[in-house]
């Protein structure tokens, strides 16, 4: 196209008004379009470049554009071939142009200038490559675009697909997960099912031991504290039937014990009442007043004397308060073994133990006289036979326990 239009401003140019003297050829002006037409032909490889260098990239951003953009590729190199048989047409003019001066030929016509017309032709040029390359800026823009769309609504179509497929999957998954699950859980439910039985049978089991070992337990302390008040009971028996007998056989001591208990009664109401006397007097005053009553006096001397008497019957002092410690001792831990509010059987021992107890204590400050042997013997025998009636029942609540045990 480019070679025509040169060969076209050529013949306009050779067709021009002739002069008559023979002159040489000015090759100026088509040198200097020549440039320009270079100038542009270089602009126009520069943005060849640079729409092939976007075509290239948008090969390698998107695979699926590839063969319309090779095939605008092809059609790129077709315009860069064309370019090239244009300028390879140029040069040959241009060597034609040289050829011309240099064989400063005669010629019958004369060419002249005409800038108007080159001017023209230069702008068609211009014109023809710009819109070359708008047109292919076009062309490729379009391309593209209707590319894109496409793979933009392809990617969406198989993004949905996915999704669909993905769906469907993870449905299924979770199907069999839920499935799994149930078969899972029906299996554990049995398994703690089963479990809890046998672990409720077996509390019940051990429950049931533990509640026998405790009752042979309970057994083995009911055995042992009836026993031990068997032997309490019966040392308390013993304690006061042996000072019933001490009352009995040692008569001459508890006179003699009643003696120096009544002296020393009457020695202190004297000194009480002189003391009593002698208000305003002080203390040494008192008793000087005392020591020289003659009251006072002989009754401190009668009582020196039965405390002599009494110095013979002191082995069976020490051991008539041995004897009383004993029956105290015995007697608190009878109380002990019962419990604070007891049974009919229970009080009716302490009680029992009591009047006796009340009945073997004398009053020393009067004269010894003791007639209660018989309630004694009465009360004791009573309370042998109380203490016999609640140990049957002891001993039947331990042989029932016992027979349970044996028969389970």
């Amino acid at each position: 196209m480019l070679r025509i239009l040169i060969l076209f401003v050529l013949s306009f140019n050779l067709s021009a008004k002739t002069n008559e003297s023979k002159s040489q050829i000015d090759v100026n002006p088509i040198e200097q379009a020549i440039v320009k037409l270079r100038s542009n032909d270089l602009e126009l490889s520069k943005s060849i470049a640079t729409l092939n260098n976007h075509v290239s990239s948008s090969i390698h951003s998107n695979s699926i554009v590839v063969k319309e953009s090779r095939e605008l590729i092809e059609q790129v190199e077709k315009l860069l071939q064309v370019q090239e048989t244009q300028r390879k047409n140029i040069l040959d003019v241009m060597e034609e142009a040289k050829e011309i001066k240099e064989s400063k030929s005669d010629l019958s016509l004369s060419i002249e200038s005409d800038d108007y017309a080159i001017w023209m032709n230069f702008g068609a040029a211009i014109l023809i490559a710009f819109g070359s390359i708008y047109i292919t800026y076009n062309v490729l823009t379009k391309t593209l675009a209707n590319e894109t769309e496409k793979q933009r609504i392809a990617l969406g179509d198989n993004l949905s697909k996915t999704k669909d497929l993905n769906k469907i999957q993870i449905d299924a998954q979770l199907e069999i997960a839920n499935q799994q699950n149930s078969a899972l859980k029906d299996d554990l439910a049995g398994k703690i099912s089963i479990s809890n039985k046998q672990l409720e049978t077996q509390l019940a089991t051990v429950s049931e031991h533990t509640k026998e070992a405790h009752l042979l337990k309970i057994d083995e302390f009911r055995q042992l504290w009836i026993i031990t008040f068997r032997e309490d009971i019966s040392a308390l028996i013993k304690s006061l039937i042996t000072l019933k007998n001490f009352y009995i056989t040692e008569k001459g001591f508890m006179n003699a014990l009643s003696k120096v208990s009544m002296l020393d009664l009457k020695i202190e109401t004297i000194s009480k009442k002189i003391m009593k006397e002698q208000t305003q007097s002080n203390l040494i005053e008192k008793i000087n007043k005392l020591l020289s009553s003659p009251e006072y006096m002989e009754a401190f001397r009668v009582s020196n004397l039965a405390k002599e008497e009494f110095d013979l019957f002191k082995d069976q002092f020490k051991y008539y308060n041995l004897l009383r410690a004993t029956i105290i001792e015995q007697k608190t831990k009878i109380i002990l073994m019962f419990s604070p509010k007891g049974t009919e059987n229970e009080n009716f021992i302490l009680n029992t133990i009591e009047k006796i107890d009340s009945l073997l204590t004398v009053d020393k400050q009067i004269i010894f006289e003791f007639e209660d042997d018989k309630e004694i013997d009465i009360k004791i025998n009573e309370l042998q036979l109380s203490v016999q009636k609640m140990l049957k029942i002891e001993w039947n609540r331990v042989r029932r326990i016992n027979s349970k045990n044996i028969k389970q």
